[in-house]
């Protein structure tokens, strides 16, 4: 076997990434695709962008949840554990710490699917939801329900004009005519987070030092099992942006070898 494969364990991997230059034969090549792909299926889509950005760094020897479910989330040579965190801003539920975007996130599929179930309306024109948010938010089954409601009423005097419906007061739905055609005669455009608001560089610090403490804590019973450890956040607050400063306003604990925050859109990355 060659000696840059890593060797299983006790506690056998759920899948390896292979070295990319044993891949040079047909064979290792079919094996690459397959496992690419069963990886892609598994991991989300954080882990998916670190899976990347390991590679093109030249990282080749990676391995998938190395021990099972439970960290790391990635291991380099059996030597480097990595842990993998989305870097958003969070707030506080009934006493648990929530990202925003997984509150909204089933909020908006909702109304995006709502608008779609009226498919395509003969001989009218197109229209994009213009979604405008703040929590708490109402039920899915009541957002379901305002949504149908009020598409029905507007198909019954259709206008060129925005046409614009409350949920709850947390919601606000405006119906904008599209410039072109789509496939579905509605469907969301836009979305604010009124919640998502503020100065980026603060909101950067406040939940980049959550999210280190959260990780830091979660690795404890775990550390002895590798020399290093790396912890990659997937910065969805600041994309990457004004790395020197949270970089210099940021203290590293001792547990952590590295610390990289990476933007998920142009895989730029920063060291802290």
């Amino acid at each position: 076997m060659h000696n840059n494969f890593l060797q299983p364990t006790s506690k056998p991997p759920r899948l390896f990434v292979l070295p990319l230059r044993s891949l040079s034969h047909k064979k290792g090549a079919t094996v690459w695709l397959r496992l690419s792909k069963a990886l892609d299926f598994i991991m989300n889509i954080d882990e998916k962008l670190a899976k990347e950005y390991f590679v093109l760094q030249g990282y080749g020897s990676l391995v998938f949840e190395p021990d099972g479910n439970c960290p790391p989330d990635f291991s380099i040579s059996s030597r480097v554990g990595i842990e993998v965190r989305r870097l958003n801003k969070n707030h506080t539920k009934n006493g648990k710490r929530v990202g925003l975007e997984q509150e909204s996130t089933p909020i908006v599929d909702c109304i995006n699917s709502s608008l779609k179930s009226f498919g395509k309306v003969k001989g009218l024109s197109c229209y994009l939801g213009i979604i405008s948010l703040k929590r708490p938010f109402p039920t899915i089954k009541k957002v379901k329900l305002a949504v149908k409601e009020n598409v029905e009423s507007f198909l019954k005097n259709p206008t060129s004009s925005v046409y614009t419906f409350d949920i709850g007061g947390s919601l606000i739905v405006k119906l904008a005519e599209a410039s072109d055609d789509h496939e579905f005669t509605f469907e969301v455009g836009a979305i604010t987070d009124f919640d998502l608001g503020g100065w980026v560089v603060p909101g950067v610090l406040e939940n980049i030092r959550l999210c280190i403490a959260e990780k830091t804590e979660k690795i404890q019973p775990y550390l002895n099992n590798y020399s290093e450890w790396w912890l990659l956040l997937v910065d969805h607050i600041g994309y990457g942006r004004n790395g020197v400063e949270i970089s210099n306003s940021t203290i590293r604990p001792k547990e952590w070898n590295k610390i990289i925050v990476i933007d998920p859109v142009s895989k730029s990355a920063y060291e802290i």
